[in-house]
C-alpha cells in the first residue's frame, strides 16, 4: 500500500516508518525537520533500496495546504506531525493551535478530496483527561483538557470523529471493508513514550532531559512532588500499536480511541534515581555523584499530579500489550543517548 507519514522523520513516527517499510510498504514521509531528523531513517532508507520499495521524504509544513496537494493519493495516513508540549502550548499560542488544529483540518480537507482508506492519529492521553480520580485511566472517562496542547489534540480526534460520521451518514463513506469508499480510522491516545532516537527537544522526553543535564554536571529540575507520576511506555510497544491497529482495521472497522500505555504509575523521584543509576560507571558520574536528590520546583501550569492508563480496550479489539518494562529500559536507553545522541 502507499502510506503517508506525517511527522515521520521524528522519535515516534521514525519508529513506524522502520515497520512500514519492513513490511513492504511505499511511504512517503512528510516533515518539516523542526524536531525530526533524517537519520532517523537511515535504516528504512536502506531497508527500502535492498528490497526494492520506495521510501521518499517531502520536507514540508502540515499547515501549508499546498503540502497537501504534493501528497497526492494514498490508501493510508498516519499522523504523527504535531506541537507536542505542554509548556509550549502556553507560550505560544498561535504554533500550537495552527500545529495541532489546523493541521488537522488539513487532514480532514485530504481525506474528504482524496478517499484513502485507513487513518491512524497519534493523540496524547495524560493531557487528554486531565486530573481524573480513576487510575488507571480507561478511555470511558470524558476529554478534560487542563492545558491548550490537550484542548489541541482533543481537537484532532473529536473533530476527526465527527467529520467521518457525516461522511458516513450520507454515504460518502462506508464501514464495509469489502465496500470501495471504505473507511476507518484510529486515535492511539499515548502514555509517556520513551526510548531510542528521543532527543531533549521537540518531542522531548524527561529520560534524555534528565541524561542530559547529567551530561552537563548539573542536577536536572523535577517539578513537583514525590506524588507526580506517568506512565512510561517504550516507542517499540507504541509502534507495534500503530502497526496492529492498521492490520485490524484493515479487517473490521475500528473508529475510536485506544490508550496505549502499561498501567504502572511511575513517580518522577523514581525516574531521577533510575537515570542517576545509569549513569554510573560512565565518565560523567564523578561530576554528579553528589545529586542523589534532585533540584525541585513546582509543578507548571496544565500538568496533572497523575496520569496512568488502563490499555485494556487494545488488548481486546487489537491483540495488543506492552512488553517492555521501564525501570530495565533506562539503563539501555541511557548507553544509546551517550553513544549515539550526545
Amino acid at each position: 500500500m502507499k502510506v503517508i507519514v506525517t511527522g515521520g522523520a521524528g522519535f515516534i513516527g521514525s519508529h513506524v516508518v522502520d515497520r512500514l517499510v519492513e513490511a513492504g510498504h511505499e511511504v512517503l514521509v512528510f516533515d518539516d525537520f523542526s524536531s525530526g531528523r533524517e537519520s532517523n531513517l537511515e535504516k528504512s532508507l536502506q531497508v527500502a533500496k535492498n528490497a526494492g520499495t520506495r521510501l521518499t521524504l517531502f520536507k514540508e509544513d502540515i499547515r501549508d495546504a499546498l503540502a497537501w496537494e504534493k501528497a497526492g493519493r494514498a490508501d493510508a495516513l498516519f499522523h504523527f506531525a504535531a506541537q507536542t508540549s505542554v509548556t509550549a502550548s502556553f507560550e505560544d499560542l498561535d504554533l500550537d493551535f495552527d500545529l495541532n488544529a489546523r493541521g488537522a483540518l488539513n487532514v480532514c480537507k485530504w481525506i474528504k478530496k482524496v478517499k484513502p482508506r485507513f487513518y491512524l492519529y497519534a493523540n496524547t492521553a495524560g493531557a487528554l483527561y486531565g486530573s481524573t480520580s480513576q487510575i488507571p485511566t480507561s478511555e470511558d472517562i470524558p476529554l478534560w483538557p487542563e492545558c491548550m496542547y490537550g484542548a489541541t489534540k482533543s481537537f484532532g480526534e473529536v473533530y476527526l470523529n465527527a467529520f467521518v460520521q457525516s461522511m458516513k451518514s450520507s454515504k460518502a463513506f462506508s464501514s464495509d471493508p469489502e465496500s470501495d469508499n471504505y473507511f476507518s480510522w484510529a486515535a492511539l491516545r499515548l502514555a509517556n513514550v520513551y526510548g531510542e532516537r528521543q532527543i531533549s527537544k521537540g518531542e522531548a522526553g524527561v529520560l534524555p532531559i534528565f541524561a542530559e543535564k547529567f551530561v552537563a554536571g548539573k542536577a536536572p529540575i523535577v517539578f513537583g512532588e514525590e506524588a507526580v507520576t506517568r506512565d512510561y511506555v517504550h516507542v517499540s510497544d507504541v509502534a507495534s500499536a500503530f502497526m496492529r491497529a492498521f492490520e485490524r482495521m484493515q479487517e473490521t472497522c475500528l473508529d475510536t480511541g485506544f490508550n496505549i500505555g502499561t498501567g504502572v504509575e511511575t513517580s518522577s523521584e523514581k525516574v531521577y534515581s533510575f537515570v542517576f543509576a545509569a549513569m554510573e560507571g560512565t565518565p560523567y558520574f564523578k561530576a554528579i555523584e553528589g545529586f542523589k536528590e534532585p533540584k525541585r520546583l513546582p509543578l507548571r501550569a496544565g500538568e496533572v499530579f497523575r496520569s496512568c492508563l488502563d490499555s485494556t480496550k487494545a488488548k481486546e479489539l487489537l491483540s495488543w500489550e506492552s512488553q517492555k518494562v521501564f525501570s530495565d529500559s533506562v539503563k539501555p536507553f541511557v548507553d544509546y543517548f551517550l553513544k549515539n545522541e550526545l
